[in-house]
């Protein structure tokens, strides 16, 4: 299978330095954001990654203490076989797992701020792996996971709504189809 992730690159005081499958990989040096695709041709794997090596801790560029520009990473779509991928449907099999700067922690730990280890992100905003895991067979995996999707929340009344329930005959008739359905409850 072959697996192409398009991303937006922030640039901070510098560019980021990305590694995707083990191959270096970093913006051009332009002002400001630049997107880039990737692909990767993936055998036998479950999954790819992505790792975010070369935001130092003071890539972040703040005015007046607000950030005006920041060094990141975001992945916006993912394409299996060239075919387009529901990244929302993906999102629960997507994780970043960030690498902080000490002095991340020591805000973090004055501040009372909660520090996150884990996280189910297409934005990678610090250093870290980010990481998509997929079943090896993935077309029927993912077909399974849209139809799982289209069928959240169906239940008995959603067929009477779809086919209308207007007099006490059509009642009984919907009944009698349910429980000949049902195996006779």
């Amino acid at each position: 299978m072959k697996l192409t992730l398009a991303l937006d690159l922030y640039q901070g005081r510098s560019w980021p330095v990305i590694e995707f499958e083990q191959e270096v990989i970093s913006a051009k040096e332009i002002t400001g954001t630049d997107k880039k695709t990737y692909t990767v041709v993936l055998d036998t794997n479950d999954h790819v990654t992505l790792r975010n090596v070369g935001k130092g801790q003071y890539e972040t560029v703040l005015e007046d203490g607000k950030i005006v520009q920041d060094q990141r990473v975001i992945v916006t779509n993912m394409w299996a076989d060239d075919i387009l991928l529901n990244k929302h449907l993906l999102k629960p099999y997507v994780m970043f797992f960030p690498t902080y700067h000490d002095s991340y922690y020591e805000y973090c730990k004055a501040n009372g701020m909660e520090i996150k280890h884990e996280q189910n992100t297409y934005d990678i905003y610090v250093n870290g792996t980010w990481k998509f895991e997929f079943h090896p067979d993935f077309w029927p995996w993912y077909q399974q996971l849209r139809l799982a999707r289209d069928m959240e929340g169906i239940g008995d009344n959603d067929v009477e709504k779809y086919i209308g329930v207007f007099d006490q005959e059509s009642k009984n008739m919907l009944g009698e189809l349910k429980r000949n359905i049902n195996g006779r409850k």
